[in-house]
């Protein structure tokens, strides 16, 4: 079957797409993001999350900070497996990114 991988980050509750950024492995739906689809959800996530907290209304920011730096993890693991062949795991350096933000 076909999965759009940015329809999979944009369209499904927050929790599930830090489930899906985390994931790795068999039992998960996409093992793989390609580059493009995770640096156009991390500016996406980054203008909305922007534009919220500069309205007046309660929106909060810890999770939009937990999906950037998920997303952050995991660009700099897939760019770093394409570039230099490391064999990295993506869900583990997207979960010290998540404790980094």
């Amino acid at each position: 079957t076909h999965v759009n991988e940015l329809s999979l980050l944009l369209y499904v509750s927050r929790e599930q797409t830090i489930k899906f950024l985390l994931a790795e492995g068999e039992g998960s739906i996409l093992t793989e993001f390609k580059w493009v689809t995770l640096l156009v959800f991390i500016a996406v996530v980054f203008v909305f999350s922007v534009y919220t907290y500069g309205m007046s209304i309660p929106s909060g920011s810890f999770v939009p900070l937990i999906l950037i730096g998920c997303s952050v993890g995991r660009l700099l693991i897939v760019l770093s497996n394409k570039f230099f062949s490391f064999s990295l795991d993506g869900g583990m350096y997207a979960l010290v990114f998540l404790q980094d933000r």
